[in-house]
């Protein structure tokens, strides 16, 4: 799918001839190219970063989503559930409106939106923990809360901001996009992708053990407390990095958990 992806659009490239421009870029220089340099550069500089990045960020809210509804035990759960979402906004609107020369960086925007996304992970757990505990009714309603309370902050600056530009490219970086993909965002979420899967994937069983309960978790030697701060941070990081380099993106941790239990 991804091959077929890069090959679509408006000028339509022929999967041989992807395959050609990608494998000559990795493995070395064809001897006798099949293609010009107007495809080369419309599969290796233009799609393939950015279907290279959607199938990452679509990966990454995809476990998360599962991830989530596992552990606090409702269907409806999605990755901006937790307010990581919101946080990034904080972080993306504040570059963008008030980072001066720094804000221009190309890092500067999704460094920023990463740091605010974990920024607001950890003022979840303060307000979930409570005697030691974090139950999934209190992880939801801090979540919440605190996604309100951020995106007022949001809204604060955009409202507070002298610059046109600045308050429309705010309001164009929360509607999430994989426009602007370039090699260089692409790093982040492929490696948060990779360790998230790998360490999520290794707990399984402790995952479907929290998924019934409590009771039946600690029954079966898995501490939900513990457990359910380890896979909640990884969740957050992973939700940071797919928001941090395409902005908030919805539907996607929602719906395909439900689609691959099919």
């Amino acid at each position: 799918s991804v091959t077929v992806a890069v090959g679509l659009g408006p000028v339509a490239v022929p999967v041989d001839i992807v395959v050609g421009v990608v494998g000559h870029h990795l493995l070395g220089p064809a001897v006798d190219p099949m293609w010009t340099a107007a495809q080369d550069t419309i599969v290796w500089q233009v799609r393939a970063p950015r279907v290279l990045l959607g199938a990452a960020v679509g990966s990454l809210l995809a476990i998360s989503g599962a991830t989530l509804q596992a552990l606090v035990r409702n269907i409806l759960a999605e990755p901006y559930l937790v307010g990581v979402s919101a946080g990034a906004s904080v972080g993306a609107a504040s570059v963008i409106l008030f980072g001066g020369a720094v804000g221009s960086a190309a890092l500067a925007l999704p460094t920023a939106a990463f740091v605010g996304g974990l920024l607001a992970t950890a003022a979840v757990f303060a307000l979930a923990r409570t005697g030691g505990r974090i139950t999934p009714v209190r992880l939801i309603l801090a979540g919440i809360t605190l996604s309100y309370g951020l995106q007022a902050v949001t809204s604060t600056m955009i409202f507070l901001s002298d610059s046109r530009d600045g308050a429309r490219g705010v309001l164009f970086w929360l509607l999430g996009s994989l426009g602007a993909s370039r090699w260089s965002s692409v790093p982040l979420p492929a490696v948060l992708l990779v360790v998230g899967l790998l360490l999520l994937w290794r707990r399984s069983g402790d995952l479907d053990a929290i998924a019934l309960g409590d009771d039946v978790a600690l029954s079966l030697g898995v501490s939900p407390v513990g457990f359910r701060i380890l896979a909640f941070t990884i969740t957050a990081a992973c939700v940071a990095a797919a928001v941090a380099v395409a902005g908030p993106i919805g539907f996607v941790g929602l719906v395909v958990p439900h689609t691959g239990r099919l």
